[in-house]
């Protein structure tokens, strides 16, 4: 298949991205070219071949066809015509995405300026050209058998660059100057349109260039600003030069908020949870319940509620005097589960029985279609982050400072240290060096990282910490008894290096702090924790799934008789399995399905700053329904939905063959069997997934109830996703009465034919005085040929 129904160019999932590790200053790559599958000569035949080797060709060739074309450009003319050029959409004008873990929009640090487009390069209308000589301003260059040469001043934005990145930008304003060149029409005007990176104020002057014959070059400010002081990852934005219509110079733009130098935005100090399979052996570790442990100490409580009607068991080593007024119940269970008594057919037994079940969604993200419990009938929990950090402050040999994060507070033994650089952080390099009483700086090999095996090798050693730098994710053990601190790779793992030497020292030292505790403001949080699995679901790609997010990184868990910092989706379960129980006291007539349509359809996609949730991953992204269902749990709203979706239990036997008790198949491996051939996304969820939507329009019923006000109207606010129309009948829901329920119907048109991923959008009835909102997400996949299906 070529050309019309190929949803490209994307950036390839192998292709390495930036930002630089050791001149962050600077966007990189510059730009992208075809390299995947590319038809390559091989000895004395041909083969298909893919990699960032086969992309360089396509770019060189097209600079040498630019410089017989412009015979007087520089290298740097060279460079900006390709950059600024370049498309960031692809055919049907859908933003170029990046396949990674998962698929997200690509950006400056993804594909630079944007895809090669060679004709446009050929007449690029502006340039902005850098003297070589320029260059030695920023590095000390020694010439010999080999050049080798050193940064002297690491504000490389100050580079005649066809791009800006700031990495740190603070509370002052920050200016950067670029100069642009003509080599269009003699007589030009260009006015400049500005693409702000989120949080930033980024302002241009003068906005309006004008070149004729004496003036062929004209000099230009852009001032970033913060518009709020949070703490957070790259933010990206454009200037664009525009002339009446022929020519666009566009520059891409990076901006990373620095907010205070004591916080960094990564503070993952966890490990990763459990596997719902065990052994025999762990299975007896965690069952039961000890009612020693401090954590079920009952000083404050009052009496057990006259209400109760539970019972306290007595079982093995547990009398009915370890009841209390916190451990209220409790039961025995001495038979054993029979082979595939699975818990999914069970759990539709208990839903059936009018219990909530709420499960945690796995930690295997976060790659796609990993997720765990995802049957309609029960809520899936993802994790996110919490608006807590743990900075500590890292002094280098020369008074400068990096600041990591870390759970390390013993202030007995602080004072300067040598700094131990292996080069691999293997057991060989490391016990072949000296690194008693010293600190040990690695780094992370790749996005699976090696954490986990260098902190068990260091702590067979006398070494005194670690200082790990490491990609932005979530799933890290913390270091008990010894000193670890993580840092950002991207910045500071090179500047520990740099300037960790003193004047008289043979090699360099740091003095690491104990740890401060950070919360509130300026953290950026939720985000959809890197561990936390992510949908869509394999066996039902009909469903939505996680349908929700909730707290699970950093969490202080009972351990044994202690507390301990864990991190997990099945740290996020029980913060939903609370709201959950507090719904059901204060809506008892409530259902199950009626207490996950509130959850859903009052969670928040945005933080307390209005950006949107994002998603950490390998690189990271704004959050979509596949990462946390409709959103990050918000208790309060919850009570009050207004409106919800529900679902009586027996629906859900039209999908899956029951029994009286609970499901005919006794197997955690539930087929999708459909009894009335419907499809799965008929159920009346409170989300729409539509795995394959063709030319043909699909249309999906659903039927809200009212639980506000007894006369209450409310529209429709449609949100579809890309490349498809989506109408709701009727738009408007006028309800008379409690309790009233008012059908509605969905109807999904595919707007192109193009073979490509999930997209998304959605639903929200917005009552009249715009103070309730109800939402429901949306996700979408076109599929032209069902044998080129694009599951990613």
């Amino acid at each position: 298949m070529v050309g019309s129904g190929v949803m490209s160019p994307r950036v390839a999932a192998f292709s390495s991205r930036g930002p630089s590790i050791l001149f962050p200053d600077i966007v990189k790559p510059d730009i992208t070219a075809p390299g995947f599958l590319i038809l390559a000569a091989v000895k004395d035949s041909y083969k298909f071949d893919s990699g960032t080797s086969m992309s360089c060709p396509h770019v060189s060739g097209v600079a040498a066809l630019l410089k017989a074309a412009n015979p007087q450009w520089s290298p740097a003319a060279i460079k900006s015509a390709l950059v600024t050029t370049a498309r960031t959409a692809n055919a049907y004008g859908f933003p170029i995405e990046a396949e990674g873990v998962p698929r997200k929009l690509a950006d400056p640090f993804d594909f630079g300026g944007g895809h090669i487009d060679p004709n446009k390069a050929a007449d690029p209308g502006l340039i902005y050209d850098v003297d070589p000589e320029d260059y030695f301003k920023f590095f000390n260059c020694t010439y010999g058998p080999s050049i080798a040469c050193d940064l002297v001043d690491s504000r490389l934005y100050r580079l005649n660059l066809p791009s800006i990145s700031i990495p740190d930008l603070k509370k002052t304003p920050l200016t950067v100057w670029r100069t642009v060149t003509n080599v269009g029409d003699t007589d030009s005007i260009y006015r400049a349109m500005v693409e702000s990176p989120p949080g930033v104020n980024m302002v241009v002057e003068p906005s309006v260039l004008q070149f004729n014959a004496s003036t062929t070059a004209n000099t230009f400010a852009v001032t970033f600003t913060p518009l709020q002081m949070v703490q957070g990852a790259f933010n990206f934005g454009s200037l664009t030069w525009f002339d009446d219509g022929k020519h666009a110079v566009r520059t891409p733009i990076a901006v990373r908020e620095k907010a205070l130098d004591s916080i960094v935005y990564s503070y993952k100090h966890c490990f990763s949870g459990f596997a719902a399979t065990l052994t025999p052996s762990q299975a007896h570790q965690i069952a039961g319940i000890w009612p020693e442990s401090r954590s079920f100490n009952d000083d404050g409580y009052g009496p057990v509620p006259s209400r109760w009607k539970g019972k306290c068991e007595v079982g093995q080593n547990f009398t009915v005097n370890h009841c209390n007024r916190k451990i209220i119940g409790a039961r025995y269970y001495s038979k054993d589960a029979k082979p595939g008594d699975g818990y999914l057919p069970s759990s539709l037994g208990a839903v059936r029985s009018g219990m909530t079940v709420i499960f945690s969604g796995g930690n295997d993200g976060p790659v796609t279609q990993t997720l765990n419990n995802d049957v309609p009938w029960v809520i899936t929990v993802a994790a996110s982050t919490i608006d807590r950090s743990f900075p500590t402050v890292i002094t280098l040999g020369d008074k400068q400072t990096v600041v990591g994060q870390s759970l390390f507070y013993d202030s007995a033994d602080v004072g300067f240290k040598d700094l131990v650089v292996p080069a691999s952080c293997s057991a060989e390099d490391i016990h072949s060096r000296d690194v008693v009483g010293k600190i040990v700086l690695c780094a992370d090999s790749g996005p699976a990282g090696n954490f986990d095996d260098v902190l068990g090798i260091l702590q067979g050693t006398e070494a005194a910490g670690v200082i790990f730098g490491r990609f932005p994710r979530s799933n890290l053990l913390p270091c008990e008894r010894f000193m670890c601190v993580l840092i950002s790779i991207p910045v500071n793992a090179l500047q520990l290096i740099n300037h960790g030497w003193v004047s008289t020292g043979s090699s360099p030292v740091v003095k690491v702090s104990p740890a401060l505790t950070s919360a509130g403001i300026p953290i950026t949080s939720p985000r959809v924790a890197a561990f936390s699995s992510r949908g869509p679901s394999i066996s039902y790609p009909d469903l939505v799934k996680p349908d929700i997010t909730a707290p699970g990184v950093s969490i202080l868990a009972a351990v044994k008789d202690s507390y301990e910092f864990m991190s997990g989706t099945s740290m996020a379960c029980p913060h939903v399995s609370g709201v959950a129980a507090l719904l059901k006291v204060v809506h008892p007539e409530w259902s199950h399905a009626a207490i996950k349509s509130a959850l859903v359809t009052t969670a928040y996609t945005t933080d307390a700053y209005d950006f949107p949730v994002e998603a950490e991953a390998i690189p990271r992204k704004l959050a979509d329904a596949f990462d946390y269902g409709g959103g990050h749990i918000d208790p309060n709203k919850a009570a009050d939905p207004r409106l919800v979706y529900d679902i009586h239990p027996d629906d859900y036997c039209t999908y899956f063959p029951c029994t009286n008790r609970a499901l005919s198949r006794p197997s955690d491996d539930i087929p999708g069997l459909r009894t009335s051939g419907k499809r799965m996304y008929d159920l009346n969820l409170p989300s729409i997934s539509i795995p394959d939507l063709k030319e043909t329009p699909v249309t999906v019923g659903r039927t809200v109830t009212n639980v506000g006000d007894k006369k209450s109207k409310y529209k429709a606010v449609v949100r579809s996703p890309p490349g498809v129309n989506m109408v709701v009948e009727p738009s408007v829901l006028e309800f008379k009465a409690s309790k009233e329920k008012l059908p509605f119907k969905v109807t999904f048109t595919s707007l192109h034919k193009v073979q490509g991923g999930f997209t998304f959008g959605s639903l929200t009835w917005v009552d009249d005085g715009g103070k309730h909102t109800v939402r429901i997400p949306i996700a979408v996949r076109v599929i032209i040929v069902d044998s080129f299906s694009d599951t990613s």
